[in-house]
């Protein structure tokens, strides 16, 4: 089997609500403090989120833990373009 990296999305948590209900849609786990494009999407959600309460909790977790180091496979030289 692949791993993480390779497989795509898939079923990988199980996700409840705090008061132990079950959730009434599909969700998304990010983990910002090891991968950095959720580091990015969580940044662009509190740039785009309508609750500002909620924008600043964000930027200030994001801030805590710092940025995640960019994968190697990320990195781009000018030269490569697209």
């Amino acid at each position: 089997m692949a791993d993480d990296t390779e497989r795509g999305l898939y079923s990988k948590y199980r996700v409840t609500k705090a008061d132990g209900k079950s959730l009434d849609g599909p969700c998304f786990v990010l983990r910002p403090d090891r991968d950095f494009a959720a580091w990015h999407a969580l940044n662009t959600y509190g740039i785009y989120t309508t609750n500002d309460r909620l924008s600043a909790d964000i930027f200030a977790w994001l801030d805590e833990m710092g940025q995640p180091l960019c994968p190697d496979e990320l990195r781009r030289s000018p030269s490569q373009g697209e």
